[in-house]
């Protein structure tokens, strides 16, 4: 699809279709032609859709990221901490919102994966099958290490429209980032992951963590502010955050939380509600299992790893 997209805005910058070096056309044209043709193909888009995201050229981007990340692939670097899109609740931002019942759920698999054939879009079904039998009415924060899970309920939703939030969010920025610590953890390269999941753990707001912003929908206690800044410098200084690195074997991360207080409903951003803690929190800053965490999102990024043709990634 993102070859598509790019083929669709050559053509409508005027450049003829068939072309071997599909890149050099578009380049010579006109500022204003290719902002129009940006315009148009990004119109066509469904709603809450990436248009355009990064190709493999085979120059910069040699291979798709389920394969040059792998552990053992040439990269460069030595060191990595996966900030990226390291929130627990990511999806909300970037999804389609009117997602009631399973058929919803269903249809929404084939609005964005196009690519998946009838077979695997059954089997993504089964993935992404609730784990509890109990239907939640309200959201809240799970633990991340007993039920219920991230595929029942999370501090935006429940049921049907969690499980799309979900989902959307693994393959667009979750299961990257534990790619990212499995290439990074071979030879004389090391990883870290952090999970920020403050609620409402929404995209980017660990961008606050460090308490020198203010975000009004989460409480930051100072010593949370402090860990989370002193983990970054050392880091950039001593080139390790001081939590254990991540092993692919036994992939381990540190969570970012709080705990105490109370939850209440509130606005956030995008006219979205979710549960936000207030009161008496305290700081919950703790190693856990990567790969069993919410219900085995280590299995769920390997089924996508092996099922990577149908996203493409």
């Amino acid at each position: 699809m993102p070859t598509e997209f790019f083929n669709r805005v050559a053509q409508a910058a005027g450049c003829p279709s068939g072309q071997k070096d599909v890149f050099n056309c578009p380049v010579q044209q006109d500022t204003s032609v290719l902002q129009k043709a940006n315009f148009d193909i990004t119109e066509t888009a469904r709603y809450r859709m990436w248009t355009f995201v990064p190709e493999t050229d085979y120059k910069i981007f040699t291979q798709r990221p389920s394969q040059q990340l792998r552990p053992g692939k040439r990269l460069n670097g030595r060191r990595l901490m996966t900030s990226l899109q390291s929130t627990a609740n990511e999806g909300p931002l970037l999804t389609l919102r009117d997602i009631a019942t399973d058929k919803d759920f269903a249809n929404y698999i084939h609005t964005l994966l196009p690519l998946l054939d009838e077979g695997l879009r059954k089997r993504v079904l089964q993935v992404y099958a609730p784990l509890s039998p109990q239907e939640f009415t309200a959201p809240f924060s799970t633990t991340g290490t007993s039920p219920p899970t991230a595929l029942e309920v999370s501090d935006f939703a429940v049921g049907p429209q969690q499980r799309a939030f979900n989902l959307n969010w693994k393959i667009t920025f979750g299961c990257l980032a534990y790619w990212l610590a499995d290439a990074f953890s071979s030879s004389s390269r090391k990883s870290w992951k952090y999970e920020y999941s403050i609620p409402p753990a929404s995209h980017a707001a660990d961008f606050f963590g460090n308490g020198w912003l203010v975000d009004p929908t989460q409480i930051i206690p100072a010593d949370f502010a402090q860990r989370f800044r002193k983990a970054w410098g050392n880091f950039i200084i001593h080139n390790d955050p001081d939590w254990q690195a991540w092993d692919s074997s036994a992939p381990k991360m540190q969570n970012l939380n709080v705990t105490g207080g109370f939850s209440v409903r509130k606005f956030t951003i995008a006219g979205l509600m979710a549960a936000q803690s207030y009161g008496d929190v305290r700081t919950d800053i703790r190693l856990v299992d990567a790969y069993t965490w919410e219900g085995n999102r280590g299995k769920r990024c390997n089924f996508w790893r092996r099922n990577a043709d149908g996203i493409p990634a």
